[in-house]
């Protein structure tokens, strides 16, 4: 069994294991790393690994979030897109508008996982692994909506503002099929945002990325 920490949900202790070790798991080893470590336990696997997860349940470990994996092209959208009557603002890296872009990111990011895995990083610390370009929409001054895109991925979105979700998703989505054949982003189903951009798309993948944790 591997222990391990991430620096940017560090009050949890992560776990992983090799295949030959799953037989031999039970509760009182998870319980006594607990003790232990005086933290709750996260386990991050595949939807499809079956004989883990009975293993995880049967110990307590809870289900808490499904990641899904997405990779489509624009014929597989629910709906046309529809050109938008704006263009998207662009901000790069080392720029005040991409710095509040970061900072509402950063704001939603902490909101979306508080409830499985609470974020400990820094402002500062989250922004360095953002892609450089990000695109936004802003309104009196205030970043409404924002997605960190590199190449053809859209590595984070946000929406602070209800109102802007849809025409939002409609600009990143027609901005990424003009440049791209295929785009890929992850949707938590805790995440409502790119919930609704995964939905956005005719098949929902059957296996996901599975969050555990036991307290």
């Amino acid at each position: 069994m591997e222990i391990y920490h991430n620096k940017f949900h560090n009050t949890h202790i992560y776990l992983k294991f090799q295949d030959e070790e799953i037989s031999r798991l039970n509760k009182s080893e998870f319980d006594e790393l607990i003790r232990i470590h005086g933290k709750p336990l996260q386990v991050m696997i595949s939807s499809e690994a079956k004989e883990l997860i009975e293993k995880l349940e049967e110990s307590g470990f809870i289900l808490k979030r499904r990641c899904f994996e997405m990779e489509v092209g624009k014929d597989e959208l629910n709906t046309s897109l529809q050109k938008p009557t704006f263009k998207l603002k662009n901000a790069s890296k080392g720029s005040a508008k991409y710095t509040e872009c970061a900072e509402a990111m950063y704001d939603y990011y902490k909101k979306t996982h508080e409830a499985v895995s609470p974020m400990t990083a820094t402002m500062a610390e989250f922004q360095s692994i953002l892609p450089e370009t990000a695109l936004f929409l802003s309104s009196a001054e205030k970043i409404t909506a924002a997605a960190f895109i590199e190449d053809n991925e859209i590595a984070y979105i946000c929406v602070s503002d209800e109102n802007a979700l849809d025409v939002f998703c409609n600009a990143l989505l027609y901005y990424m099929f003009e440049k791209y054949t295929d785009i890929v982003f992850e949707a938590d189903d805790t995440d409502s945002v790119a919930t609704y951009l995964r939905d956005k798309f005719v098949a929902i993948p059957e296996t996901s990325f599975n969050t555990y944790i036991k307290h």
